[in-house]
């Protein structure tokens, strides 16, 4: 298993919160440590990836879907978003320009860093 740092959008800590709690956050992590690019590549997003999570008892099917950006090189993942699989199918547009725009910052802060 690798071990990456891990970013949270206060948005995604707010909503994560309620949908899958402490625990199912650090489940999350633990997961992606594991299985780093298991979640489908959104197209037309620049990398940013959709994850299926179980959310509060519901299984897989009633639970969320986790919005992430992986960057490999520097052993970093973004959690960008999460949201319950009936409260929308999926990003419009506009919601995928907001988070690639998330990450493209985030990516310039790593390289001041550096």
């Amino acid at each position: 298993m690798e071990y990456f740092s891990f970013t949270e959008t206060a948005k995604f800590q707010r909503k994560a919160l309620d949908l899958i709690g402490d625990d199912g956050i650090t489940k999350v992590q633990i997961f992606l440590c594991k299985y780093p690019t298991v979640g489908a590549v959104i197209r037309g997003s620049s990398g940013i990836r959709k994850l299926r999570w179980s959310a509060s008892s519901r299984g897989k099917r009633g639970g969320s879907r986790v919005i992430y950006f992986l960057a490999l090189s520097n052993k970093r993942v973004i959690l960008l978003d999460i949201y319950a699989k009936n409260e929308k199918s999926d990003l419009s547009t506009e919601q995928l320009k907001r988070l690639e725009f998330t990450v493209k910052e985030w990516l310039e802060q790593i390289q001041k860093k550096n």
